[in-house]
């Protein structure tokens, strides 16, 4: 930290039972605390001249302090229960002492994560993390409390105004809360840049997040003396849905989307991968390039589907993004899932099934009789309520297996 010598050094002139509460343009806020009595006092200094303005009397024990734009909030704490309050501004103009006028915040706590002027995050007695909104502007800026659904093991950071989790397990990951008007929340990944997912989180500031490692990560470095500065961007993440689709619908389509609308364009180029589905026999291998224009929030990619009629298990194949820019993406692959086709059709030579449908499926379980022109065969169930028989070229014949609302040829 640079500090220019000129300035010279300043005490409050508080004693040393006296703890740092927190500071804003209006006030500084010291509050002492005593183990052995209720009641707490809170110092209120100006933070240009560090004089005294006034004390504000409290029957808490204070633990914690934010100071809001038009009120103050407390955690208190006391046998091992933790309460939360918020204070009035208070007003010196008549007097340098005041006597609080607290107002409870329902709930009672085991402790405290996270406690900051615009959010605080608390776990209650059953062991449930619950974000408290001091002033919420989904319940009309009133304080709301939500509640997640299992407790993710977490540290708890905010950036330009947003609350944000950032977890080490098994590899570093953070990601932004996203609130619901219906009282939940749930968490959107914040695009880490690819190569910081096995470093350590190390601290965070008001527009970063800190990261302790080594500047290759492929080598391992136990204690790194690296600390890198990742600045998240909100507004800027991109997000792969995955995909699924029937054979017989002919296209798997892909939604790509930013968590809200970006204010410069942003271009990826796309193209869709074998898996178990392949290129050319599966599906048709496309490849290209998609920019959603400043505004925009949403944008989609096709891949045709090929039918082939033939028995098979479920098939994905996968879109990767390449050469992003203007958002990050935590993840560049997402996969795409092809069901069966609306037949599942196996061929039978000269009178007989064979012993395995299309290589991997058995013909095994229940016995059933397919009756066509001169003469008759015996198929063993393989899952199939009904048979139709086809006359193919060449004498071959073909059972097929109705799927969905009924044959799609």
């Amino acid at each position: 930290m640079d500090r220019d010598p000129a300035v010279p050094d300043r005490s409050v002139g508080l004693g040393a039972g006296h703890l740092l509460g927190d500071i804003s343009d209006r006030y500084i806020i010291f509050h002492t605390r005593d183990a052995y009595y209720d009641g707490t006092d809170l110092k209120f200094v100006d933070p240009r001249t560090l004089a005294l303005v006034g004390t504000v009397r409290t029957k808490i024990r204070t633990a914690r302090v934010a100071i809001g734009e038009n009120e103050i909030y407390l955690a208190s704490e006391k046998n091992g229960t933790v309460k939360l309050h918020r204070l009035a501004m208070p007003d010196f103009s008549q007097s340098i002492v005041v006597k609080a006028k607290l107002t409870g915040v329902v709930g009672s706590f085991s402790w405290i994560e996270h406690f900051s002027p615009l959010y605080a995050v608390a776990v209650n007695k059953a062991g449930r993390e619950i974000v408290i909104r001091w002033s919420d502007p989904l319940n009309g800026g009133k304080l709301r409390l939500y509640q997640a659904p299992v407790r993710p093991r977490t540290n708890w950071f905010e950036t330009e105004g947003r609350l944000g989790v950032i977890g080490t397990h098994p590899d570093l990951w953070v990601s932004h809360v996203r609130f619901h008007a219906n009282g939940s929340y749930d968490f959107e990944p914040a695009g880490m840049p690819r190569g910081f997912h096995r470093l350590g989180f190390h601290s965070f500031g008001p527009q970063s997040v800190f990261i302790a490692g080594p500047t290759n990560t492929s080598v391992f470095q136990s204690l790194a003396p690296w600390c890198h500065r990742v600045r998240l961007a909100p507004g800027r993440q991109l997000y792969l849905a995955p995909a699924v689709a029937d054979e017989r619908n002919g296209e798997l389509r892909f939604r790509v989307s930013l968590d809200r609308a970006s204010d410069a364009p942003v271009t990826f180029d796309y193209q869709a991968a074998s898996r178990s589905a392949m290129a050319g026999e599966d599906f048709t291998p496309v490849s290209g390039s998609k920019t959603l224009a400043a505004g925009e929030t949403e944008t989609f990619v096709t891949v045709p589907l090929i039918e082939d009629l033939t028995i098979e298990r479920p098939e994905t194949l996968e879109l990767q993004i390449t050469g992003l820019s203007g958002a990050f993406c935590d993840d560049l692959r997402t996969p795409g899932r092809i069901r069966g086709s609306g037949m599942r059709v196996v061929a039978i030579e000269d009178g007989s099934v064979p012993p395995m449908l299309d290589g991997s499926v058995p013909t095994t379980g229940g016995m059933h009789t397919l009756d066509f022109p001169g003469g008759s065969v015996v198929a063993r169930d393989h899952g199939f309520s009904q048979f139709v028989p086809i006359v193919g070229n060449a004498g071959s014949y073909y059972y097929a297996r109705p799927m969905g609302s009924g044959l799609s040829r």
